[in-house]
């Protein structure tokens, strides 16, 4: 993976959604090169989408946290 592609998943991690432009502008790329390499990156199977960031508290939501366990019969049964 190119130097670029590593520095633009870097800051999508941190930021969320961002606007092609200005991550062509913050990397001083054009907005096709960005997007190129967004592409490669999904092709890849290596970024499976930018979705938004959201504070649901502040947004007026309580949120639950779901945790799902497997626990091989076998294993269980020796305890």
């Amino acid at each position: 993976m190119a130097d670029f592609e590593t520095e633009l998943l870097n800051y999508i991690i941190k930021n969320g959604t961002v606007k092609y432009s200005e991550l062509a502008k913050r990397f001083k790329k054009t907005s096709p090169a960005v997007y190129a390499a967004v592409k490669r990156l999904k092709q890849k199977g290596i970024l499976k989408g930018i979705y938004p960031q959201i504070d649901l508290p502040k947004f007026g939501y309580d949120f639950t946290a779901f945790i799902l366990t497997k626990v091989d019969s076998r294993t269980f049964s020796r305890l």
